[in-house]
């Protein structure tokens, strides 16, 4: 599911609140912070 939700915050799909809700159910905590530190498009 991370490479999903990279590609979701890079085109702007999804928003940091989103992918908090994620976590820690779908994701970890270090996978969200990797997520939200890569530039959006």
């Amino acid at each position: 599911m991370f490479p999903y939700l990279s590609l979701m915050w890079v085109s702007g799909k999804v928003t940091d609140e989103k992918l908090q809700a994620y976590v820690p159910k779908v994701i970890t905590q270090e996978e969200k912070d990797l997520i939200v530190v890569t530039p959006q498009n």
